[in-house]
């Protein structure tokens, strides 16, 4: 069969070929359906956890755990997801002051460091701010017991603060 799109095509040519047209629509609207219409259904997989639900943590008795065994402390926590959901900021750094060239946020001697610095734009020292931390223990530095690779999320005030800090 030959279509003729042609505008000086004659009459009869442009029925033809408009009815070929419509043939085909209505096969391809029929033949597309039905080849789909097979007795396999998909099911989904079971729903898993993709990572292990973090240990809930408190980091003063963390720090005292570490202090009086940081050999078993490393051993029980060493490589595991930790959440810390009630931190108060008693100290926080925003451009890596020495000795610790790290961005992080303080409660006692636990210092929190963070994955992206971003995440210390709304948290200010001193003003009772507190954030739940999810991070990894790392070990001591100095005094300090290190938690490292956190996410914070600021708890009080809601929503933390919205101006630029002073150090801006």
């Amino acid at each position: 069969m030959k279509i003729i799109l042609s505008p000086k095509a004659k009459k009869g040519q442009r029925a033809t070929s408009s009815v070929a047209a419509v043939v085909i629509v209505i096969l391809v609207l029929v033949i597309m359906p039905a080849s789909s219409c097979s007795q396999n259904t998909l099911t989904p997989p079971p729903a898993t956890t993709i990572t292990e639900t973090p240990i809930e943590v408190d980091p003063l008795e963390l720090y005292e755990e570490y202090l009086a065994d940081p050999e078993s402390t490393k051993e029980k926590y060493q490589g595991k997801k930790l959440f810390f959901p009630h931190v108060e900021v008693e100290k926080m750094s925003f451009l890596g002051e020495p000795p610790d060239p790290e961005k992080f946020v303080q409660m006692g001697n636990v210092k929190f460091r963070v994955r992206y610095h971003s995440q210390l734009n709304n948290i200010r020292e001193g003003e009772g701010y507190i954030v739940e931390a999810t991070g990894t223990l790392w070990g001591m530095q100095w005094t300090y017991l290190i938690i490292e690779d956190c996410w914070l999320r600021v708890i009080y005030p809601p929503g933390g603060a919205t101006d630029l800090p002073p150090e801006y």
